[in-house]
């Protein structure tokens, strides 16, 4: 794993010396939004050595304890795995072509990485699908690519397109078992009643979303607010969702219309349960430590090695300088080799090892990076 400048020079070091070393590798490129106009010469460079490549557009890009908005995180597979880009999933059959990717991709591994353009509005739907549809010891992780801008960009690549609208699929070594924590706490009262149309919450307990949103922050958690200050404040009292016997699952609004109907990022599931969320500080409740704990227990002693982490957007806007503060500590407390990653548009995984992976906001998700033999 290596974070370097986008630059064909820096590039073509890298690629050359890792081909000495690992001639079958394939590469995964996370690459920041600044700089997404240099993915050609990336395509070029890995087309021209004949390394596979799949790689993602993010807002920005973690190294070590710290984030950035420049450059490119290159990460090397031992070989070159197979990999599926699938466009148009806003389609009338995107989800027979997802599942018979993704299907494609299991019968040559059981561990699947899984990246979506984040404006695609069904991307809980479809992740729920994949975890139902394929076999049961599929072990799906990723992230959502794209714009913090929410803007529509192209932002989901091999080594000869480059899309939006998409999904990305890698398949990886066996042996990496990601992880995923929120450390949100499950408040005492849920709101109640709620009508809700994919990610839109039209009415709550009977009343526009907005207003009984404003409500509830005031009474449970003393804030006040308007349609104006609401902005301010999705990020720090987001919803969370409750579903049969899963986890509690988080999703952040970021928009209110005209009717009073609030847009979260993520579909709100008809028969769920919602309740009003405060979102934590910084490590509250010992949340990095419970995210070290699962990747312990799902890879054993793994310490020294790479670890790829994605961060909630949403989670860095609550938490403001908090957010490296928790990148801090996970480092130190698993001891990576090196932490790399991206600033993600929410996230995919399992809280618990029993649930199924699903779509989720304002978490973390990790895994080790399988080493590359010399």
């Amino acid at each position: 794993m290596r974070h370097l400048p986008m630059q064909a020079s820096a590039i073509n070091d890298c690629l050359d010396q890792w081909l000495l070393e690992t001639p079958a590798m394939g590469v995964l490129a996370l690459v920041a939004e600044p700089d997404r106009a240099h993915i050609p010469s990336l395509q070029a460079a890995c087309g021209t050595r004949g390394v596979t490549l799949a790689g993602a557009v993010f807002p920005a890009l973690i190294v070590g304890t710290g984030f950035t908005q420049h450059g490119v995180v290159l990460l090397r597979l031992p070989e070159a795995m197979p990999q599926a880009l699938v466009g148009e999933l806003d389609g009338p059959d995107a989800d027979t072509r997802l599942l018979n990717a993704a299907r494609e991709l299991a019968t040559t591994s059981d561990h699947l990485l899984l990246f979506f353009d984040g404006l695609l509005p069904r991307i809980a739907s479809q992740v729920e699908m994949l975890q139902t549809q394929l076999p049961g010891a599929i072990d799906l992780a990723g992230a959502n690519a794209g714009s913090e801008t929410f803007a529509p960009t192209p932002c989901l690549f091999d080594a000869h397109q480059l899309i939006d609208r998409g999904a990305l699929f890698l398949a990886l070594p066996p042996g990496q078992h990601a992880a995923l924590e929120h450390g949100f706490s499950e408040p005492e009262r849920a709101i109640g009643g709620s009508v809700s149309e994919g990610n839109r919450i039209a009415r709550i307990n009977a009343a526009p979303a907005i207003d009984a949103y404003r409500d509830l922050a005031l009474s449970q958690y003393g804030v006040e607010l308007d349609r104006e200050s609401f902005y301010r404040y999705g990020v720090h009292y987001p919803f969370g969702v409750i579903r049969g016997g899963d986890s509690l699952t988080v999703r952040i609004p970021v928009e209110v219309d005209l009717d009073g109907a609030l847009h979260c990022i993520g579909e709100i599931p008809l028969d769920a349960g919602i309740l009003l969320l405060r979102a934590p500080a910084a490590n509250e409740g010992d949340c990095m430590g419970h995210l070290a704990r699962k990747l312990e227990m799902g890879n054993g002693a793994w310490q020294r090695r790479p670890l790829l982490t994605f961060y909630c957007a949403g989670r860095r806007m609550h938490l403001g300088p908090g957010a490296e503060q928790e990148l801090e500590i996970l480092q130190n407390r698993i001891q990576a080799e090196i932490q790399l990653g991206a600033l993600s548009l929410g996230e995919i995984g399992a809280i618990r090892p029993s649930d199924r992976a699903q779509f989720h906001n304002a978490t973390l998700v990790c895994l080790p990076w399988p080493q590359a033999a010399p």
